[in-house]
């Protein structure tokens, strides 16, 4: 039966992978910065973005060339276009749920596995930046972060001390994942320096040289990977090292980047975001709560008293468990609540989640799920029933809680809100206006489809934005939307949010002449007279 159970989960997942690529979800913001840069690199071979029709650094990226890399080699192949702009998502997400289900596998069993098939589809679905499939195959960097990562994972349940080989291929894995996205950081040390420590006080040598020297090697290759931008670019279009970035906020030398988002204080923004997010975290902190108490019970056991040497199942367990913890943590406690964050640590949760139902559930046996009501309907309650009737309870209301909004979500982005107003927007600039207009424009996701030269504000600009918006932060914004004397001001969900060209169009600089879907087309005014 669980194998029936899998071919149909399988089947769901390939059916909302495949559906319209273009539209669902919208494209947007974070995914434009990726397909320009991808685009530039697969038509010139340069590694930048372009402004005014020059090459300039691609600072903007927050992602490496592990995804900007396979979306180049997308567009060379196929051409440029949306669903083209999807499909290396659509692979890396096939991928990540074929790792999920071959580490559930290997860690616990086949059960299981269907099982975390399921939380992953029907779960973890409170919003389009949290279900797998729906942020999967945008062309972010979460998802294929995640599948190098997870690579280098299931190397490790393969079997790193029969096998030494497998080293190589997950510091080859975790140095792509690394590079990635440079954020995944401080979760992925964590998930190997916590096993390392409990090799070491079990005194086990031989895992403790072998975790520090494949933490070593994957610290040196992401590194290196992430540096392969500088190393074969001019210095005029050389991107800001995100490395340096990150030691230079640790340091408190820098105040205008992301780092900023990634450590936030405010309470009303955590609560918010738990808020937000109630519905999935219940049966993930579940998941990951249970797994420690099996961890930690298996490390007072007789066994371990033993010191005898952990499994390397056992070792990819707990790696799995740190880095799925440390990223629910700081989620919830540190971060700016933002929920496609909480996106990869959801996804290998569902792992931890889908055990837990097993182990109540008796491995999903009817006739265990129904001892306790049946005593409980004679009359006659045994030992725990009572307790053991409202654990079930209790699971099984958050299931159904976290189903029904996920069920709420795909509805959403398949059935309403399919949208490919981007295409007739992009068509409309390239076609209809006279060749050369100077476009002006914070929407990011038009650049790989335009045909014009456009302008965009600077990445210093970005970072006020965000924390004014999102921090709440009472920061001047130092911008002049007419640097670049533009012919076409284009306002879409971002340049709305972000309030960024409200001036110019209250002093009626801009007159609007086309409306496509969420964005809004201006022309210039010049002597009475508009530009369209």
């Amino acid at each position: 039966m669980s194998r029936w159970i899998t071919w149909l989960l399988a089947a769901v997942t390939a059916a909302l992978l495949l559906a319209a690529p273009g539209a669902v979800p919208r494209l947007w913001f974070d995914e434009g910065w990726n397909l320009s840069v991808a685009r530039i690199l697969a038509e010139t071979g340069v590694y930048a973005e372009r402004e005014l029709g020059q090459f300039v650094a691609a600072d903007v990226l927050s992602v490496g060339p592990p995804v900007i890399v396979p979306l180049a080699l997308g567009f060379r192949a196929f051409g440029v276009g949306l669903w083209q702009a999807r499909a290396p998502g659509i692979l890396f997400t096939a991928l990540a749920f074929a790792l999920l289900y071959g580490l559930a596998c290997r860690l616990y069993n086949r059960r299981v596995a269907s099982a975390a098939l399921f939380v992953a589809l029907f779960m973890t679905g409170a919003h389009i930046h949290l279900h797998p499939i729906l942020l999967g195959r945008q062309a972010l960097g979460e998802t294929p972060a995640l599948v190098y990562l997870l690579i280098g994972y299931a190397a490790l349940a393969g079997g790193w001390r029969a096998r030494p080989a497998l080293i190589a291929v997950s510091v080859l894995g975790w140095s792509l994942g690394l590079a990635s996205k440079p954020q995944t950081l401080p979760f992925f040390l964590a998930s190997l320096l916590i096993p390392l420590i409990v090799a070491a006080a079990r005194r086990d040598r031989r895992w403790v040289g072998m975790l520090f020297a494949t933490l070593v090697a994957t610290l040196a290759g992401y590194i290196v990977v992430s540096a392969l931008p500088s190393l074969l670019l001019p210095e005029a279009l050389r991107p800001e090292s995100r490395l340096l970035a990150t030691f230079q906020g640790v340091a408190g030398r820098r105040t205008n980047t992301n780092w900023e988002m990634a450590f936030v204080t405010s309470l009303t923004v955590h609560l918010d975001a738990l808020k937000a997010a109630q519905t999935i975290l219940l049966p993930l902190a579940g998941g990951c709560g249970y797994a420690c108490w099996r961890a930690l019970a298996a490390i007072r056991s007789p066994r371990a008293a033993a010191r005898q040497p952990l499994a390397d199942v056992e070792m990819a367990r707990l790696a799995l468990l740190a880095l799925t913890g440390a990223w629910l943590v700081w989620w919830a406690a540190l971060s700016v609540g933002w929920l496609r964050y909480l996106s990869s640590s959801l996804f290998v949760g569902s792992i931890f989640t889908a055990a837990l139902l097993h182990d109540v559930t008796g491995g999903f046996s009817l006739a265990q799920i129904g001892k306790p009501f049946a005593g409980l309907w004679a009359g006659r309650p045994r030992g725990r029933a009572g307790l053991t009737i409202l654990v079930m309870l209790a699971l099984l209301a958050a299931v159904g809680w976290a189903v029904d909004t996920t069920a709420r979500t795909l509805y959403t982005a398949y059935i309403r809100e399919p949208d490919t107003s981007l295409l007739h927007l992009t068509a409309y600039l390239n076609a209809e206006l006279p060749p050369d207009t100077t476009i002006e424009t914070f929407e990011s996701e038009l650049f790989f489809l335009l045909e014009q030269p456009y302008h965009f504000p600077p990445a210093d600009v970005q970072f006020q934005l965000n924390r004014r918006a999102f921090l709440k932060e009472d920061v001047a914004v130092t911008y002049d939307p007419l640097q670049a004397d533009p012919d076409i001001l284009v306002l879409g969900p971002l340049g709305k949010l972000w309030k960024l060209y409200d001036g110019v169009i209250a002093a009626q600089a801009f007159q609007l002449v086309r409306r496509a879907g969420p964005y809004e087309v201006y022309a210039r005014v010049r002597d009475g007279s508009s530009r369209r």
